[in-house]
């Protein structure tokens, strides 16, 4: 069951705001999150949306981008301007309209992810649960102390970069870009943290070559990356073993 802890020090359940005017699929996220722990509200319009986010947080945003009266794609645009909004909720885009014109739209917003309609309950519950996994380590990670941060970034990131080094791999192998772009934008806070700063533009470029569904571009960008990885000083050991 996700926790949220506060800065109070104090855990919370983590909530789910639904965007989504379809009954259908209000149904489908209710089945999705059985038994996750995961507390769901449900609005049909942004303006409920954004008097629900100014009574309680959030971490989880799952909106629609077909709304009636203001679109979610809209919102979406202007969400972190609206009040109740914080650097740690994590947007999902769930709609049938993801052309690749709406997608960089999004991805200029900085929305998260991107799920296609019609949607499996055993997809949307991966995405969700990914989600709430997402806003945990973000959380933990605004609330330690800078000294204890600069210490753990070193060695606690690069060990991160490692467990997911082989799933990257994979995806690169099987020309898997939408599961590269998204492991881009998990790595990108954590190569910051570590204060590489051409290891985060490599990263950037292979998560921009992925979402364009450039093959050859994505593969110049991780081979780069690759190299960066392997040449930082006190590598984890088994990093890159399987390269």
């Amino acid at each position: 069951m996700p926790k949220i802890s506060e800065q109070s020090g104090a855990a919370r359940p983590c909530r789910l705001l639904l965007l989504e005017d379809e009954e259908l699929v209000e149904c489908l996220v209710h089945f999705a999150l059985q038994d996750t722990g995961i507390q769901l509200v449900h609005c049909r319009s942004v303006a409920e949306a954004e008097r629900a986010m100014a009574a309680r947080p959030f971490d989880i945003l799952l909106a629609d981008l077909h709304l009636p009266g203001e679109s979610g794609l809209s919102f979406l645009g202007r969400l972190p301007g609206v009040p109740g909004w914080r650097p740690s909720m994590h947007t999902i885009a769930f709609s049938s309209g993801l052309t690749a014109i709406v997608r960089s739209e999004l991805e200029s917003a900085g929305v998260h992810t991107m799920l296609e309609k019609p949607a499996s309950v055993a997809a949307l519950r991966a995405c969700l649960s990914e989600a709430a996994g997402w806003v945990s380590a973000q959380e933990a990670h605004a609330r330690a102390p800078a000294v204890s941060r600069n210490r753990m970034d070193r060695a606690h990131c690069l060990q991160s970069l490692d467990s997911d080094l082989p799933l990257l791999q994979e995806a690169m192998e099987q020309s898997d870009l939408t599961s590269t772009a998204r492991l881009m934008r998990d790595w990108m806070p954590i190569l910051d943290a570590i204060g590489d700063a051409d290891a985060v533009s490599d990263a950037h470029s292979l998560e921009l070559a992925a979402m364009s569904g450039d093959s050859f571009a994505a593969q110049s960008a991780w081979t780069a990356l690759h190299l960066r990885i392997l040449g930082m000083a006190t590598v984890p050991a088994g990093i890159g073993e399987s390269a």
